[in-house]
């Protein structure tokens, strides 16, 4: 119940306000008031990754159509350090693809590639390849069990995901990854090593003490009072998010008391994205604590 309870203040989190009214005000043209709403989603924490590129590609096309090149610039790079393998539509506008090709060369190399170890079982490798170029066109992976030669094995690749199978967890196994392209040229070996189920046992930790389970629980508990704050503060931003935008007080007054309220939502989602992130962090130790 209480993992439940927690998991249903988290999705709180994923939601930004301003990400929404920055959409909506791009798509009805208003490109300076989508700005506004857009810089101050882009300072929310807590955000998924879909959400943060979103924002970038957003700020990236209103800034191109105001004619802001250096920004829109600096939009697509920060987009491209999030998800390098983006690309802009093929009818893109050209405005728009000459300023994303001109944030990708100044950003990657054109021989980049990289290769990012991921989490996997232990009957698993499994990498993100960063391959901005597109240049990888071929994976081959080799395992062998010493002193075996190596045996090539299927390769999975998925977007950016790649992963191949070791085999049963037991033996000490060695492995490598190659990296193919134009005319089966090698651009990139990595290789790598799994050790045997008894050295990793050897390694092994005592199991838990009373002690560290009650840490656990202390942590839980904590992480939920977190998130319960966080959701309090989040939905005061969204309440006064939609009061500075009620105009029916005079212009003077609506601007000063909109700025005013503009600024405070925006600390309040600061505040909230703050516990939303400790509350996981301190859920997560606490998790750690007591099931492992």
């Amino acid at each position: 119940m209480l993992w439940a309870a927690l998991l249903t203040l988290f999705s709180a989190a994923v939601a930004n306000p301003y990400l929404d009214q920055g959409r909506a005000l791009a798509r009805e043209l208003q490109f300076d008031a989508a700005l506004e709403q857009l810089k101050v989603a882009r300072e929310v924490r807590g955000m998924s990754l879909e959400q943060a590129a979103e924002v970038r590609v957003l700020l990236a096309r209103c800034h191109v159509a105001l004619g802001q090149r250096a920004e829109a610039e600096e939009a697509f790079a920060a987009l491209l350090e999030l998800e390098p393998s983006w690309a802009p539509e093929a009818e893109a506008s050209p405005k728009l693809l000459e300023a994303f090709d001109a944030a990708k060369e100044k950003l990657f190399p054109p021989d980049f590639i990289a290769l990012r170890r991921a989490p996997a079982p232990a009957e698993r490798v499994r990498f993100e390849l960063v391959d901005p170029w597109a240049r990888v066109q071929r994976l081959v992976a080799r395992v062998r069990r010493p002193p075996a030669a190596f045996a090539e094995v299927p390769c999975a690749r998925s977007g950016s995901a790649v992963s191949f199978e070791l085999g049963p967890w037991g033996d000490a196994v060695e492995w490598t990854l190659e990296l193919r392209g134009e005319g089966d040229a090698q651009l990139r070996i990595e290789r790598g090593a799994r050790p045997s189920a008894e050295v990793v046992e050897a390694r092994a930790q005592p199991g838990r003490s009373t002690a560290r389970r009650a840490a656990g629980w202390v942590g839980l508990g904590v992480a939920a009072a977190a998130a319960i704050g966080g959701a309090v503060l989040q939905a005061e931003s969204r309440r006064h998010a939609a009061q500075a935008g009620d105009t029916m007080n005079p212009p003077g007054e609506w601007v000063d008391s909109g700025r005013q309220l503009h600024d405070g939502a925006r600390l309040e989602a600061q505040g909230a994205a703050g516990l939303f992130l400790g509350a996981g962090i301190t859920a997560l130790a606490g998790g750690v604590l007591l099931w492992f």
